[in-house]
């Protein structure tokens, strides 16, 4: 589920933002506990970061 969310990240990226992350969590069927958790992984993981401008607060690292 970890890889989709990122997908759906990266895919949410390119123009204009579509969803914010629980948005995305949702769409997945993800509650906000387990987008939270998906989020942490992917933070640590170093594949996605904070950012504080857009409709997501998280940017996908390249």
């Amino acid at each position: 589920m970890k890889e989709k969310f990122l997908q759906f990240m990266i895919d949410n990226s390119r123009g204009i933002e579509t969803h914010d992350e629980y948005a995305i969590g949702k769409t997945l069927g993800l509650n906000r506990e387990k987008t939270d958790q998906i989020i942490g992984k992917l933070l640590a993981e170093g594949r996605i970061f904070e950012k504080s401008f857009g409709l997501c607060n998280y940017g996908v690292n390249n």
